[in-house]
C-alpha cells in the first residue's frame, strides 16, 4: 500500500507529507483486528505537527460514530495513541511551516501482514 490516491488538494508537497506522516503512524498502530468487521474500519484523524515533527491536538474526525460505535471507538483510540507514540516524527529535508494541520486516514488493512 504505497500508492498516492487522487484525493490531493492541489498541494502536492502537503499531500506527500501527509503520506509520510501516515506511514510513520501506521508503524506504531496495533489495532485489535480480532473481528473481521474491525478490519473494514478506517479511522480519519486530524492533527497538528510542528516543523520539528512534534504531533499534538490529535482529533478523531467522526465524533458521532466515536460516541455511538464501540468497535469504532476502540479503533479510533488506538489510532490516536499511535499518532502520539509516533511523535516526534523525523521529517525528510525540506521547508515546513511552523505548525501544519494534517488530515490522514489510517486503514487497518495497511497493518495486516
Amino acid at each position: 500500500n504505497g500508492g498516492v490516491g487522487a484525493r490531493g488538494n492541489g498541494d502536492g508537497g502537503g499531500y506527500a507529507l501527509a503520506d509520510f506522516v501516515r506511514a510513520q503512524i501506521l508503524r506504531r498502530w496495533w489495532p485489535d483486528l480480532a473481528s473481521d468487521s474491525a478490519r473494514g474500519i478506517p479511522v480519519a484523524l486530524t492533527l497538528k505537527m510542528t516543523r520539528e515533527g512534534v504531533i499534538s491536538d490529535v482529533r478523531i474526525a467522526d465524533q458521532q460514530r466515536f460516541n455511538t460505535d464501540k468497535l469504532f471507538r476502540g479503533m479510533a483510540l488506538s489510532a490516536r495513541n499511535a499518532a502520539m507514540l509516533a511523535s516526534p516524527i523525523p521529517l525528510p529535508p525540506g521547508r515546513y511551516d511552523a505548525v501544519m494541520n494534517i488530515a490522514i486516514t489510517l486503514d487497518p488493512k495497511a497493518v495486516l501482514h
